[in-house]
């Protein structure tokens, strides 16, 4: 009779520890950010003479995408590639939009021969969208 019984528990348990695993699985893949559109991210790879050269991993829309606890994040590219790049980089959209995966600072470089240092805040969730000449953030 025992034997039942502690068979029966043992079988409660791990249904109920599955059931536990399935549920933490299943609400994780639904907090999984993605790529709302087509575009790529840049990566840095060391080229001749000590030189940065980047190179851009491209991504389809819709693509999750995870921050890792070493500061990066992962996806993969449209060749299903497993690709890492630091959570401090911009995305970079077909359409020529500009988004960030933490916050950031966009500045206008071209303004500085006119003594202005115009700079924009882009948060995580922002999307600066190209209009014509021009950006407009949409937050």
């Amino acid at each position: 009779m025992s034997k039942k019984i502690y068979t029966a528990i043992m079988i409660l348990v791990l249904l109920i520890a599955g059931g536990a695993a399935a549920f933490g699985i299943f609400r994780n893949g639904e907090k999984a950010s993605a790529f709302w559109g087509d575009g790529y991210v840049l990566s840095y790879e060391n080229g001749e003479g000590g030189a940065v050269v980047p190179k851009p991993l491209y991504f389809k829309a819709g693509t999750r995408y995870k921050e890792n606890y070493s500061g990066t994040i992962s996806f993969k590219d449209m060749y299903g590639k497993k690709q890492e790049v630091s959570a401090d980089s911009f995305i970079h959209y077909a359409d020529e939009s500009i988004s960030a995966f933490h916050n950031g600072v966009i500045v206008e470089c071209n303004e500085l021969k006119k003594g202005l240092l115009n700079y924009y805040s882009l948060g995580s969730e922002s999307v600066m969208n190209r209009q014509g000449d021009k950006y407009l953030l949409d937050n």
